[in-house]
């Protein structure tokens, strides 16, 4: 996933970071790359929360206690990635 700095899906403010989702493809390991907007990472990012049923303080806090479920615990390693993305570093 690339982000645009100026919400669009491309330009010169282009994010040089890729969030990869690795999938199984003949017994390989095949990247994908998604492009979004930093709009369309900020509401995926709350539609991961609402999904969870969590805020994003409670499922810190269950991911440091090693308490999430498995959907909650992909949910949470998603929300990471798209934090590390929306970041300005």
């Amino acid at each position: 996933m690339t982000l645009s700095s100026d919400g669009t899906d491309g330009g010169a403010g282009r994010c040089q970071r890729a969030l990869l989702h690795w999938e199984k493809q003949r017994g390989l390991a095949m990247p994908t790359v998604i492009h979004m907007t930093r709009t369309e990472a900020l509401r995926q990012r709350e539609e991961l929360l609402e999904r969870a049923g969590l805020s994003y303080e409670q499922l810190r806090e269950r991911a440091d206690a090693y308490a999430l479920t498995m959907e909650q615990l992909l949910i949470w390693h998603t929300i990471e990635g798209l934090d590390y993305l929306l970041s300005d570093e």
